[in-house]
Formats: C-alpha cells, sequence, structure tokens
C-alpha cells in the first residue's frame, strides 16, 4: 500500500478516506493519531490490524463539537457539559455511556465510550467534512513511543494506512486526560495535558485509578486506553529515577554503565557528556518535557544503547502525565528515591563539611597552619615519580561517575539547586597496587574549587598535604583548607 501525504490545506481529499473506510493519519494537540470511521466495525478492525493492538484495548471517538455528544451517548451527566465547556477542544477524553450505533470493537465490548473534540483544527475540519466520528488511537505500532510528528508516525505506519495529514509538531506532547464520567466520584483513569488539579477545580472529588500508578493484571479489563499494557516503550530497557532532580542525577552518574543512555533534565545534560543524552527539558518547566518525552524515547531506538535511564518531574501538574508515560515505558521498574534513598555507597572524599560549623577548631587550625601551597603539576609530577601513578584515559562512563561525585560534593557545600553545572577538567592516573575497581585517581578541577577523590583515603590525604594550603584558602576557611585541616587532626598534629 502506498501512504498518501496530505497538507494541512487537503481536507477534503482527506475526508475521503474516511468516509471510504480507510486509514488517515491526524494530527492533534496531543500526539498524532490513527483515524477511521469509529461506526464501521470493518474499519475499525483495520485500526488493531496496522497497529498490532490487542482486542481489548478501547479506542477514543472524535468529534468536531460537544453538541455531537448526544449522537453517540446517552445519560451524559451535567459534569460532561462542565468539563466540556472549559475544556474542549482539548486534551480531555470523557467516559459516557454510548448509544447502540457505537460497535463493539470499538469499545472493546464495554456498554461506555471515550469521546473527545481535540484542539487542532485541521484535525476538526476533517471530522467536519467526513461527518462522522473518528475512533484514533496514537499512531505508533502497539507498545511503542506515541509520535508527535508526521515523521514520527511514518516511520511505523509508512506502507500500513492510506494516507497521513501533516499538521506540523503536538503542541502538547502526551495523549489526552481521559475521566471517568459515569462512576461517582469521577475517576481519573489516564494523566494527560488537562490535570488532575483542573479536573478537581472544575467538579470537586475526583478519584484516581490505581492503573495510573501500577502495572494492570493480567485479567484486569482496561476502560480506557493506555491503562493495561506496557506502553510508549522504546527497544532498550528503560529506569526511571524519582526524586530531587540533583540527587537523581547524582544517583544515575553512579551507576550509569558503558553503552547506556540518558534522559535528563536540561541542567544535567553536561553530567552525561561522552555517552548519549536526550534532553527532556529545563526542571522548571514541565509543558517542555511533555513535549519531549515521546521524541527522547523514540530517538534512542535509533542508538544501539542497551539500556536507558531517565529522570521524571514530580506528580504535580502535568507532571503526573509525564511520570505515567516514562513509568509505563519502563514497565514501572522505578527507583524512587524519596521513599528508598540513594542504594549507593557514599563516595571516598576528603573533606568534612561539619567541621565549617565548628569554629573554636578552625581558629586553631589557622594559628597553626603557614601557607604552603604547590601548584599541582608539581604535586602530581611528585605523586607521579615517588608513587608510580601514570595517567589514565578514563572511560566516558568513568567520566560521568567522577562528574557526578563533584556534584555532590559541591551540593554538600552548600551549592544552590538551580545553579549553573559547574565546568569540570578531569584528569585521572592510575593508582599502582590496587584492584581493577579502585585504583583510578582523579583530580577535577570544577567551578567551586578543587573536589577530588581517590581510590584510597591514604593517597588522598598524600596529595592534600603535598598541595598546601594558600594564605587565602585559611583567611577565608575554603573548603581545600578544611579538608587540610582536617587531616591534620586526623594524624594528631591538631587537636
Amino acid at each position: 500500500m502506498e501512504t498518501r501525504r496530505f497538507t494541512a490545506e487537503e481536507i477534503g481529499p482527506a475526508a475521503d478516506i474516511i468516509r471510504r473506510g480507510g486509514l488517515l493519519g491526524i494530527p492533534t494537540e496531543t500526539v498524532y493519531g490513527l483515524g477511521a470511521n469509529g461506526l464501521d466495525p470493518a474499519a475499525v478492525r483495520r485500526i488493531f490490524e496496522a497497529k498490532g493492538r490487542p482486542q481489548d484495548n478501547p479506542l477514543i471517538l472524535h468529534v468536531p463539537a460537544m453538541d455531537w455528544l448526544e449522537r453517540y451517548c446517552k445519560h451524559i451527566p451535567a459534569a460532561a457539559y462542565t468539563l466540556a465547556e472549559r475544556f474542549w477542544p482539548g486534551p480531555l477524553t470523557m467516559i459516557l455511556e454510548r448509544r447502540e450505533m457505537v460497535p463493539d470493537v470499538t469499545t472493546a465490548g464495554l456498554e461506555t465510550v471515550g469521546m473527545r473534540c481535540p484542539d487542532h483544527p485541521v484535525t476538526r475540519a476533517i471530522l467536519t467534512a467526513a461527518d462522522l466520528p473518528v475512533a484514533a488511537p496514537s499512531g505508533n505500532t502497539s507498545g511503542r513511543p506515541s509520535p508527535t510528528s508526521a515523521a514520527d508516525m511514518l516511520e511505523d505506519m509508512d506502507g500500513k494506512i492510506d494516507g497521513i495529514v501533516d499538521g506540523g509538531p503536538c503542541s502538547v506532547g502526551v495523549e489526552s486526560t481521559i475521566v471517568d464520567l459515569t462512576v461517582t466520584p469521577p475517576r481519573l483513569l489516564r494523566p494527560g495535558g488537562v490535570t488532575l488539579e483542573q479536573l478537581r477545580a472544575a467538579l470537586g472529588e475526583v478519584a484516581v485509578d490505581p492503573a495510573v500508578t501500577r502495572l494492570m493484571g493480567a485479567g484486569e479489563q482496561p476502560r480506557a486506553p493506555g491503562m493495561k499494557y506496557r506502553h510508549y516503550a522504546p527497544k532498550a530497557p528503560v529506569t526511571v529515577v524519582k526524586g530531587e532532580p540533583s540527587a537523581g542525577a547524582i544517583f544515575i552518574a553512579r551507576h550509569v554503565r558503558e553503552g547506556e543512555g540518558m534522559i535528563c533534565f536540561d541542567e544535567y545534560a553536561p553530567l552525561f557528556e561522552g555517552l548519549p543524552v536526550e534532553r527532556l527539558g529545563p526542571v522548571a518547566d514541565k509543558a517542555e518535557q511533555a513535549r519531549r518525552v515521546f521524541d527522547a524515547l523514540r530517538r534512542f531506538d535509533h542508538t544501539d544503547v542497551t539500556g536507558i535511564w531517565a529522570q521524571c518531574p514530580d506528580d504535580h501538574g502535568i507532571g503526573l502525565a509525564i511520570t505515567n508515560r516514562l513509568n509505563k515505558a519502563a514497565g514501572f521498574h522505578i527507583i524512587d528515591l524519596d521513599r528508598d534513598g540513594p542504594t549507593a555507597s557514599a563516595p571516598i572524599c576528603g573533606r568534612a563539611p561539619d567541621y565549617r560549623e565548628q569554629d573554636a577548631f578552625l581558629d586553631r587550625a589557622a594559628g597553626r597552619v603557614t601557607p604552603n601551597a604547590r601548584p599541582l603539576a608539581e604535586v602530581m609530577a611528585c605523586l607521579e615519580r615517588d608513587r608510580g601513578l601514570t595517567p589514565y584515559q578514563p572511560t566516558a562512563a568513568e567520566r560521568v561517575r567522577f562528574r557526578g561525585q563533584v556534584l555532590e560534593w559541591l551540593n554538600l557545600d552548600g551549592r544552590p539547586a538551580d545553579a549553573p553545572f559547574p565546568e569540570m577538567d578531569l584528569r585521572c592516573w592510575r593508582v599502582p597496587g590496587q584492584p581493577e575497581e579502585g585504583r583510578l585517581w582523579q583530580d577535577m578541577i570544577s567551578g567551586k574549587g578543587l573536589g577530588r577523590g581517590a581510590a584510597c583515603r591514604g593517597l588522598l590525604e598524600e596529595l592534600a598535604l603535598l598541595e598546601g594550603v594558600t594564605e587565602e584558602d585559611i583567611r577565608t576557611r575554603s573548603p581545600r583548607f578544611l579538608n587540610y585541616a582536617y587531616i591534620l587532626k586526623r594524624r594528631g598534629a591538631i587537636c
């Protein structure tokens, strides 16, 4: 089959495909959909065949206006009109009782049907011209990330459908919110572009279905799309890390392996330099994260990564929808740092930040220490000569791990959460006599001074003592001075 490409102006030919029982790719504000006449069982079955979609996964009917609801639904509650007046056209699907004309194949045998009026003028014009409700799930192969552009959809559907209308990139980027209005209180079945907070502001109490935050069981019947099956998934396995953004980035840096990729907030992309990275968007811009999340997942299918780590936002606002999509992409393989805490051991570090608060100790140390700083190059030359250290080129994953350690140390020193990611000049050496996992010596220069880690504390302390401190270090009680004083105390030189 040849898939015809239509521009946004070719409304008539596109509508003809719907009327003839064909399959048409349509743009919406959420994602691109795979549309067919929702009242034609044969046409609807072609949707399931093209996508490889399970037959028990119901479809949504798309209509051009609120006054079409009475055509296909009965016993419509007042809440439906309240929501339609406030959010239609827009990214909201309402589950209502269906009329008999809506076929079983569209609803997966349920007595309810999802109804939506999309906020895209091209698709509403096609619906009006066809004068039919269009059943349209997302236009991807079942289980894969949803398409947010015509090019994305053609990756999966070229040659399987009759045509596609290019209406530009999607403005929301995640599928519509689905709320069930056949139960009391109304129940959120899938988070999306209309947030839970907005629904509650309009309706009062709105329950959240357990399937939003967990996998459905094998015997459970989904009441709406996106509830039961592993969705939105790239080829490589995904692990989602929840928690404060900086802590999440550090956790991933500790655990990432060579050949794995990251989906991270823009602010932390420099941490993962050298490994495949897709930027989710700024920490504070959830709308941009929603637009990017499926693109990020899909792009990894064009790489050979063996696994994907993903940061995710909190659950407020549209963050709930982003998190839901990432969790489903991961098969709910989630590491929740707020709940579980970081499982990795703390890095070996020569600092003791608590000593900053011990003014008496610092005063004594300042009185005993004289400026004795030596250039770092001279110190390293001495260690290379006397201890046999040899320069080493770390792998990309090792560089990420070292940068993560520096970021953690800077955070312990009170680095603001919204501070720019510091530039780091990373240099490494092999340490003779150390095991494979611990023989790296790293020296990292950051925007907040010198941070370093070693395979053994003794070597770390030796370098600090050889390097010494400047008069400015002593006067300002710098981290370098704190580290130096702490080592002297450990060795009994300062009480």
